[in-house]
């Protein structure tokens, strides 16, 4: 159940259509997402769910044994969700850095 799930990454959508496909139907508060960060970089498309992982694990807000739902929309227009597992800390330095991208 999602009492076992720590964060939810989610599609960068505006707040209205945020909460009316995702957040409101499964009863989960914005707070638990990545509204906070998404929203101020929009909707990217198929990596939404990963860059908001990506946040959450390099600013050691989800650690080892949180698990994380990752929302997004799928084929048909349905909403496609997957859970991890943190296995490992984020340790600065192992990561690509953005003067290598």
């Amino acid at each position: 159940g999602l009492e076992k799930v720590a964060r939810i990454c989610h599609t960068n959508y505006a707040d209205g259509a945020l909460h009316t496909i995702y957040l409101d139907p499964l009863e989960i508060e914005a707070a638990d997402g990545t509204w906070d960060f998404t929203r101020h970089i929009g909707h990217v498309g198929a990596a939404d769910p990963f860059i908001g992982l990506e946040r959450l694990w390099t600013r050691g807000e989800v650690a080892p044994g949180d698990r994380v739902l990752l929302l997004a929309a799928g084929p048909g227009m349905e909403v496609a969700c997957a859970v991890v597992e943190i296995t490992a800390p984020y340790l600065p330095g192992t990561a690509r850095q953005e003067e290598d991208l």
